[in-house]
Formats: C-alpha cells, structure tokens, sequence
C-alpha cells in the first residue's frame, strides 16, 4: 500500500482512531518542542489509496497532548479542534 505523506512533519501529536479513520493533531515540527502547530489531519485507512484530508485547527497549538476514544467519540479532540 502506498501513501501519502501527511500535511506537515510532526512528533509529540495526539491520536486517535475510530470508524477506520485515524486522527491527529497538534505536535512539533522538531523534537525540541520549539514549533509547536495546531495542525489536525485524518486519515480514512479503509481506502485503496488512503490519504490524509486537512481539517480545522485545533484551537491552541499543543505538543504532547493525550486523547482518547470513548464509545464512538474522540475525547480531547472536542475541546482542541472546531468542527464545521
């Protein structure tokens, strides 16, 4: 299987995954921590091809953040990242 690199390099994000789709957000662009982004990415991995789609920012850049799938929801996300 073949894919495509995500929209921008990161270490230190929060993932996540439900429904086949991998989530993820914030991190560092260096391992130091200095460029901390609020970048946030999806993955559908169900896909032949699969491919990362941008979503919103999350609302603050955070690096080394935790979150978590409860029932069929990602806990964390819903207070970082705004939703259309």
């Amino acid at each position: 299987m073949c894919m495509q690199d995500m929209g921008a390099d990161r270490v230190g994000s929060a993932a996540a995954m439900i429904d086949r789709c991998l989530y993820v957000a914030g991190g560092c662009t260096d391992r130091d921590g200095v460029s901390v982004h609020s970048h946030a990415e999806k993955l559908h991995v169900d896909e032949g091809s699969p491919k990362w789609e941008s979503m919103p920012s999350i609302i603050k850049p955070r690096a080394h953040a935790a979150c978590a799938v409860v029932g069929s929801k990602l806990s964390k996300f819903q207070q970082l990242v705004k939703f259309a």
